[in-house]
């Protein structure tokens, strides 16, 4: 029993070390992708998976969060945070925080995927419509996404004391996402073949 304790950690710790070694690799040749393909589904259920965006010569240097105002038809208006790693528990954190601070820091840059951020209005309507149809029974009419967002300064520069927390943001509003209008994106094929 102990040598197979023993075989299970090291096999854990061989696989987790290749899918580190793996996925920092800038390019890949079709042997390691073979090896990583069935890596690839764990490095994703743990939210693992890192682009070359995190590292030198240009890191990212803003820390910035999403919220959703909400407008209802009869006039009345609430506030929808995205989930931020910050306030969730050690458990959700680990198990989904890294992705959503990732999709919001990321993926939802200022209007670069505008079908991105229409998704993102339907998600958050279907969130919120739930929400009320338990409740209240409201019904949404407009989204207006703004982002809350600060630069983070040099590493030789003190930035705030450890432990606390930054709470001056800048704030700009991003989209609008109209509830009743039927958006749809469809992918348009070139039918005439340039030789």
């Amino acid at each position: 029993m102990r040598v197979l304790m023993k075989a299970a950690i090291s096999f854990f710790i061989f696989c987790h070390l290749l899918v580190m070694v793996m996925s920092s690799l800038p390019d890949r040749s079709a042997v390691a992708k073979k090896i990583y393909e069935p890596l690839r589904v764990y490095q994703q259920v743990f939210g693992l998976s890192q682009a070359w965006r995190m590292f030198a010569p240009n890191p990212s240097r803003t820390n910035s969060y999403i919220v959703a105002n909400l407008k209802f038809t009869d006039g009345s208006f609430e506030q929808w945070t995205f989930p931020r790693p910050s306030h969730m528990s050690s458990g959700q954190r680990f198990l989904s925080g890294e992705r959503f601070r990732k999709f919001q820091q990321e993926y939802l840059r200022t209007l670069e995927l505008p079908e991105l951020w229409n998704d993102l209005g339907k998600f958050v309507t279907r969130e919120v419509q739930w929400i009320e149809d338990n409740g209240q029974k409201r019904q949404l009419e407009q989204i207006s996404f703004v982002r809350h967002y600060n630069y983070i300064k040099s590493p030789n520069v003190v930035i705030i004391p450890h432990g606390q927390k930054s709470t001056k943001y800048n704030t700009k509003e991003l989209f609008q996402y109209n509830v009743n209008e039927k958006v749809r994106y469809e992918t348009k094929y070139d039918t005439e073949i340039t030789r």
